[in-house]
C-alpha cells in the first residue's frame, strides 16, 4: 500500500468517529451526518498536500470540518443547536469527571442553556481533550479570549449546578 493510501486510511479510521460525534453534537440538526463526514474527508484528503506540519493534523481536520459545516448551514437555516442530543459511548470522558456524580440528562440540561460557542470550546476541551492552542486553530478565536470564555463557561456551568443542587460549593 502506498504511503498516501495508508496515511488517507489511517486518517479514514481515526477521524471518521470523531467527526460524526463533533458534528452530532454542535450541529445536531444536520441532516445525514454519515454523507457530511464523507464529504469532509474527501475536502481532507483533496488538500492534503496543503496540510501544514508544524501544526496538530487533528487541529487542521477540525477546522476543515468546522468551516464545512459552518458553510453547509449557512445553505440552510434551523433553529436550535443543542450539545448533548446522543449520548457519548465512552468509559469516563473529562466532562465526567468535571460533572463528577451528574447524571446524564442533567449533564445535557446544563450544558444546553450554553450559547453555541460556549458548547462548542467545552466540547472541544473536554470531550476532545484540545488545549487553547489547537482549539484557536480550529475557530480562528484568539487564545486569550479563549481562555476567557472557557472560565466564564465554566462559572456558568457551576452557577446552574449550584441552582440546580447538584454541586455543592
Amino acid at each position: 500500500m502506498k504511503k498516501r493510501e495508508k496515511l488517507m486510511e489511517d486518517i479514514w479510521k481515526t477521524y471518521h468517529p470523531k467527526l460524526q460525534v463533533y458534528l452530532k453534537q454542535l450541529f445536531p440538526n444536520t441532516r445525514e451526518i454519515e454523507d457530511r463526514v464523507s464529504e469532509i474527508l474527501l475536502k481532507v484528503f483533496d488538500q492534503i498536500d496543503r496540510y501544514d506540519s508544524k501544526f496538530a493534523l487533528s487541529t487542521w481536520i477540525y477546522r476543515i470540518a468546522r468551516n464545512s459545516q459552518i458553510d453547509e448551514i449557512r445553505k440552510i437555516t434551523f433553529k436550535s443547536v443543542e450539545l448533548l442530543e446522543d449520548t457519548i459511548s465512552t468509559d469516563e470522558t473529562p466532562e465526567d469527571i468535571f460533572f463528577k456524580d451528574l447524571d446524564q440528562e442533567e449533564v445535557k440540561n446544563i450544558i444546553s442553556k450554553l450559547t453555541p460557542e460556549e458548547r462548542e470550546l467545552i466540547y472541544l476541551y473536554f470531550y476532545e481533550e484540545l488545549n487553547y492552542r489547537e482549539i484557536n486553530e480550529i475557530t480562528e478565536v484568539p487564545i486569550g479570549t479563549l481562555k476567557y470564555r472557557m472560565s466564564c463557561s465554566k462559572q456558568k456551568i457551576k452557577s446552574m449546578m449550584l441552582r440546580s443542587g447538584s454541586y455543592e460549593k
